[in-house]
C-alpha cells in the first residue's frame, strides 16, 4: 500500500462492494454519502487539491466484501467534479473494475482509483508501521495537545461506530486515540478539523 504524508482510513461497514447503486440515491446505498463527503474533505480545498494526502475507503457490505479504494492526491487521474455524485460515480466505476479481483490483488480504475481486496485489519496492520498512527475517539487525547508525527494515518468510521474489538486491535498495534472536540461529528467534519490543525 502506498502512503503519503497525510493518510485517512474510513471504514464503511455496510458500504456497497458492487456497482449496483445509483449515484443519485446515496442514502439508499447504506449512506454512501458519508464516504463521498469524506473523500471530498480529505483531498480538496478551495483553490487546489492536497497532493500530500490519500484516503483509503474500506467497504465491507454486500455483495462481495471487502474492497479497499485508494483516492490519492498524488495521482487523481481523470477524476473530475468536486461533488458527491462525481465521487460516487468514480467509486462505482472502481467497483465495476474490481469484479473478480483476488486477495491482495491491485487494480486501477480509469479515474485513477486504486482497488484492492484488502480487509480493514490487514490495512491497519500495514498502517501501524507509519510514524504517526491514530484513530478518532471522543475520549481520546485532544489533537491540540498532540503534535502528530508524520507520515501519519488517521482512522475513522462512517455513520456506524467502530466496533470495540477493532479499537482494541488498533491499540494493541500502537494506535493513539485522538479527539477533535467534545461533540460527535461526521467523518468528513473530523477530516477537515484534522487538516486544519496540521495546516496551522
Amino acid at each position: 500500500m502506498q502512503w503519503l504524508e497525510r493518510n485517512f482510513i474510513v471504514r464503511a461497514r455496510r458500504g456497497p462492494t458492487g456497482p449496483g447503486f445509483s449515484p443519485d440515491a446515496l442514502p439508499e446505498a447504506n449512506h454512501l454519502e458519508a464516504v463521498t463527503q469524506a473523500v471530498l474533505s480529505a483531498l480538496f480545498r478551495a483553490t487546489t487539491h492536497r497532493a500530500d494526502t490519500a484516503i483509503h475507503v474500506v467497504l465491507e457490505g454486500a455483495p462481495d466484501p471487502p474492497r479497499t479504494l485508494r483516492f490519492g492526491g498524488d495521482d487523481l487521474g481523470s477524476l473530475v467534479g468536486l461533488d458527491e455524485r462525481s465521487i460516487a460515480e468514480a467509486t462505482r466505476e472502481a467497483l465495476r473494475a474490481s469484479v473478480g479481483i483476488g486477495n491482495d490483488e491491485e487494480r486501477t480504475s480509469p479515474h485513477g482509483v486504486v482497488i484492492t481486496r484488502t480487509s480493514f485489519d490487514s490495512l491497519i496492520k500495514q498502517a501501524c508501521e507509519l510514524d504517526g498512527f491514530y484513530y478518532l475517539h471522543r475520549r481520546g487525547e485532544d489533537i491540540r495537545d498532540v503534535v502528530p508525527q508524520t507520515p501519519a494515518v488517521f482512522v475513522l468510521s462512517d455513520h456506524l461506530a467502530m466496533p470495540k474489538k477493532s479499537e482494541h486491535y488498533m491499540k494493541r498495534l500502537g494506535a493513539r486515540p485522538l479527539s477533535v472536540g467534545p461533540k460527535l461529528l461526521f467523518a468528513a467534519q473530523c477530516i477537515v478539523l484534522i487538516h486544519n490543525e496540521l495546516d496551522r
